[in-house]
């Protein structure tokens, strides 16, 4: 998750929650480590004619990164990552215009429960998509009693979600008692087929945006040629 630290930009190299220095920590210990064992050999374990072979390696090695477009590589790989991020964003679902929809097609005090029912199941289904992508998020509802205890959820809500047999989420069901909802709401004529075209449109939208954070979550920028195929052919197809 973001860490904003652009208040303190003057002393953002000094922190340690979200720097820099954190991310590459493993990595630079890992590196030292090598470097100081490789530097030893070389010079406290090898005679002279070793040494001599060591060094024409090192600069064997040297001569061949230079056939490798590395600052092209790492630019692309940036660009990707960067890219994808800002993707990643703009597939966030908020539940705005949901909602104004809702407020639109079933104005009045005889539809305040409706509406109130709808925003609280939109609420509850978001909470419960974003605790399988965002740390934060599972944090702060890290069971579905908590939902419970946090007004999202009823007893009776809870007891019909976790009958549901889903072995790969259930954070979509908040949007079928949404839909059930609406053909309610049409079969009593409250709502005619046009606003429910419309209502119904805004539900899928706001379900496209959370299944697409799933897909970004599920399927990582690949580091190596064939890691995307590898991660698919292990996956069955259906």
């Amino acid at each position: 998750m973001t860490i904003s630290y652009e208040e303190e930009f003057s002393s953002s190299m000094l922190r340690w929650r979200g720097s820099i220095w954190k991310a590459v920590l493993k990595d630079l210990i890992g590196f030292y480590i090598a470097y100081y064992v490789i530097l030893y050999v070389q010079w406290g374990l090898m005679d002279e004619k070793q040494k001599e072979y060591f060094t024409g390696w090192i600069k064997w090695c040297e001569i061949g990164t230079q056939y490798i477009p590395l600052s092209f590589l790492l630019g692309f790989f940036v660009a990707v990552v960067v890219a994808r991020w800002w993707e990643q964003f703009n597939w966030i679902s908020w539940p705005d215009k949901l909602m104004m929809t809702v407020s639109t097609c079933l104005p009045g005090k005889e539809n305040l429960e409706v509406r109130k029912t709808i925003a609280r199941w939109s609420s509850l289904q978001s909470a419960i998509a974003w605790t399988g992508i965002s740390v934060r998020t599972l944090k702060r509802f890290p069971t579905e009693r908590h939902l419970v205890e946090s007004k999202l959820m009823t007893e009776e809500e809870y007891d019909l979600y976790m009958s549901v047999n889903a072995p790969h989420g259930k954070w979509f069901v908040p949007l079928l008692w949404i839909l059930n909802l609406l053909k309610q709401q049409l079969r009593e004529r409250r709502i005619d087929t046009v606003q429910m075209q419309m209502l119904v449109d805004q539900l899928y939208k706001f379900r496209d945006g959370f299944a697409m954070l799933y897909v970004y979550d599920w399927v990582k920028v690949p580091l190596r040629g064939r890691e995307d195929q590898e991660w698919f052919s292990e996956r069955p197809v259906s």
